[in-house]
C-alpha cells in the first residue's frame, strides 16, 4: 500500500511575512502569520486520517495529531527536498501557511494525481505555487530556480520538460507575500463558506480599511 504524508513548512509567527509590515505593521504581520498557520493546520487535520502529518518548523512549536520536525537550511528547493525525505513517505505534499484557501480537498486531490505524474503543483497567480507533490526525490524540479519570483513556476514547467517528468497541476488559487496580496484574500474569503480560514478572515477585517 502506498503511503502518503504532508508535510507543512512553516515559520514561527515574527520570523516571516516581513514584506507585509509597510502594510499592516509588524505587529499585524504577526498577527496574520500566526492566523494563516493556525487556519493552515487545523484546515489539513479535516485529511484521510491514513495521511501522516508532519510540521516542518524552523523553532519549537508543538500541536496535537503533527509529527514536528526541524526545518533543513538552504533555499526553499532544498527544505521541500529535505522534507520529502523527512517525511519517509511514498508519496508526499508539500505546502506552506500563506495560502488562505488551502484544504484538505484540495492536498488529496494532489496525492492522488500522482498516480498518473511524476509531480503535482497548486500554481498561483503570482507565478508561484502554493503546494507540490511528489512520489521521488525530483532534484531538477528543486535545484537553482529562481524562488520568491513570477517566474517559479514557468520554470518548473521548462525544467520538467527538459528532464522528461510528467507533471499535473491543480486549479490555480494564491497566497499572501506582499501587501497587494492582502486586498485579495480579503475579496476571496468574503465569497467563501465562512468556516473557512476563521482565524485570517478576522485578521484581514480588523487590519484592511474598507474599500
Amino acid at each position: 500500500m502506498t503511503s502518503r504524508a504532508v508535510v507543512v513548512l512553516a515559520k514561527l509567527p515574527g520570523r516571516g511575512k516581513t514584506r507585509l509590515v509597510p502594510a499592516i505593521g509588524a505587529a499585524g504581520a504577526f498577527e496574520l502569520a500566526e492566523a494563516m498557520l493556525l487556519d493552515t493546520l487545523e484546515a489539513l487535520e479535516k485529511l484521510d486520517p491514513m495521511i501522516d502529518r508532519v510540521l516542518a518548523i524552523d523553532g519549537d512549536y508543538e500541536r496535537k495529531g503533527w509529527r514536528t520536525i526541524a526545518q533543513a537550511p538552504g533555499d526553499l528547493g532544498a527544505r521541500i527536498d529535505a522534507a520529502r525525505r523527512e517525511a519517509a513517505a511514498d508519496h508526499v505534499a508539500i505546502v506552506g501557511t500563506d495560502a488562505p484557501l488551502m484544504s484538505a480537498a484540495r492536498v488529496e486531490e494532489a496525492l492522488a494525481r500522482l498516480a498518473l505524474a511524476d509531480a503535482v503543483f497548486g500554481p498561483t497567480l503570482d507565478g508561484g505555487y502554493d503546494l507540490i507533490a511528489l512520489a521521488r526525490a525530483e532534484p531538477a524540479l528543486l535545484r537553482d530556480i529562481p524562488w520568491s519570483t513570477e517566474r517559479v513556476m514557468g520554470e518548473t514547467r521548462a525544467r520538467a520538460g527538459e528532464a522528461g517528468r510528467v507533471i499535473a497541476e491543480l486549479e490555480e488559487s494564491f497566497d499572501v507575500d506582499v501587501p497587494d496580496d492582502l486586498d485579495r484574500a480579503r475579496e476571496a474569503l468574503a465569497t467563501r463558506d465562512p468556516a473557512i480560514a476563521t482565524r485570517t478572515r478576522a485578521v484581514l477585517a480588523r487590519l484592511l480599511v474598507p474599500r
